[in-house]
Formats: C-alpha cells, sequence, structure tokens
C-alpha cells in the first residue's frame, strides 16, 4: 500500500517510518524552501481519530520537545503545520546496530547516554520508552547518541509533591533499567561496574509484570490482528 504524505508537505518527501497500527504516525522527511525537516503525523489515521487522539499526542510531543531545547542529541522543536503533525529538525543520524555485543557500540556512548537521560529526568521529563529503535548515533561521531520519539513520554511539572513525586520517582528507575538492559545488550559484562549489574538484579515488580504481559499477550494478539511479525 502506498503511503501519502499530507498535502502541505509538497512533493519532495521521504518515508521514515509508517504508521501502520492504532494511534501510530507516519514520519517523513520533508523539503521545503530548501531545507529537510521531520514530520510526524498522524494525518492518515480515520478522522475521529486524528482529531482527538492524534491532535492530543501531537500537541502533547510538540511540548515535550519544546521543553527539551538545548539537550545535544533531541531534534529541535519547529512548527505544528496543522494540529495532529510536528515538524522537527533533522538528525543527521544513523541506527544503531541490533547485533548484541558486537563491539560498535562503546561505552563512552553510553556513559553520553546517561547524561542525556539525567537532563531529562533534571527538566521533570522522563521518556518511559527507551529501546533500540528510539536511539541513534551521529554520523560524524559515532560515540554521540541521539533520541527520539517523545509521544510515551512522562512529564510532570513542578513543585513534585506526592504522589505525583512518587510517581515521578518510579517512572525515572524505569528509564534506567531500561537503560542498563540497553547497555548489557551491547557491552561486555566487564565493561559494566557491579553497581550497574546489581540494579539489573533488582528489577522493579510492574517492569516485569509489564515485560511479560507484553512478550505473552500483547505481541501475539497484535499479530493475529494484524499479521505483523514485528516486536
Amino acid at each position: 500500500m502506498r503511503v501519502s504524505p499530507p498535502p502541505e508537505a509538497g512533493d519532495a518527501t521521504r518515508l521514515l517510518k509508517a504508521g501502520n497500527g492504532l494511534l501510530k504516525p507516519d514520519v517523513w522527511v520533508v523539503s521545503l524552501n530548501g531545507r529537510e525537516t521531520v514530520w510526524k503525523t498522524w494525518h492518515r489515521r480515520p478522522a475521529i481519530e486524528r482529531a482527538t487522539f492524534g491532535r492530543w499526542l501531537a500537541g502533547r510531543e510538540a511540548r515535550i520537545i519544546r521543553k527539551l531545547k538545548g539537550i545535544p542529541g533531541v531534534p529541535d522543536f519547529i512548527s505544528q503545520p496543522h494540529p495532529w503533525t510536528v515538524e522537527m529538525s533533522l538528525l543527521d543520524a544513523e541506527s544503531v546496530p541490533e547485533v548484541k555485543r558486537n563491539g560498535d557500540l562503546t561505552p563512552e556512548y553510553f556513559e553520553r547516554l546517561w547524561v542525556m537521560i539525567s537532563e531529562m529526568h533534571a527538566r521533570c521529563i522522563v521518556h518511559g520508552d527507551l529501546r533500540r529503535r528510539n536511539l541513534l548515533r551521529s554520523r560524524e561521531d559515532r560515540s554521540r547518541p541521539l533520541i527520539v520519539d517523545f509521544t510515551q513520554c512522562g512529564h510532570f511539572r513542578e513543585p513534585l509533591r506526592w504522589p505525583r513525586r512518587a510517581m515521578f520517582e518510579g517512572m525515572k528507575r524505569v528509564d534506567r533499567i531500561t537503560f542498563l538492559k540497553l547497555k548489557k545488550w551491547y557491552l561486555e559484562q566487564d565493561q559494566m561496574t557491579p553497581t550497574e549489574l546489581a540494579e539489573l538484579e533488582d528489577v522493579p515488580w510492574h517492569l516485569s509484570l509489564g515485560r511479560a504481559l507484553r512478550k505473552k499477550v500483547y505481541r501475539p494478539l497484535r499479530r493475529k490482528l494484524t499479521g505483523h511479525k514485528g516486536s
């Protein structure tokens, strides 16, 4: 099936990712006025979904990206061409490898990645969906991490008081555990500290439950309903 870009994007477009699934956006590289940018858009979703959830998700991601302005490795917000589309800067990036422990990602990459995540936390934002597909690296400096996809971010307003502080700390913990799992996937065990390995032995129960439900329930159901074979 051919995926068409929004009419406002013109003809100079390149599809980065097709949003095949409920609430999933399309991601395009759009060239207008001699500049390439990224459009993340729900324009192809059914009208009700586009005007409700698509509009809400786009507005939410736009606010979070603006809140993260100045953090190296995060795209800059540019505009919202329409309520269900976010325009952001195009990162000069390449995907991280999927091969386990092949030596292609260095400890420096993960040191810099944790600095980025910590800066997000300092701004009361948790990513909530750290995974290989949302991590990139700079083409010029392959030890420089880049992060994309902020749809599932948690954004907490200050001052943080209970119970919001408890929720924020719990979500920070999820970011930390998923970060360490990624680090363990790519690096040899002796490249991790004893403290990091101990943290991985103490995974919060709700995170373990969520992963089990995703593996045993969500993925099989998704494959059955859509024929999708990915994770």
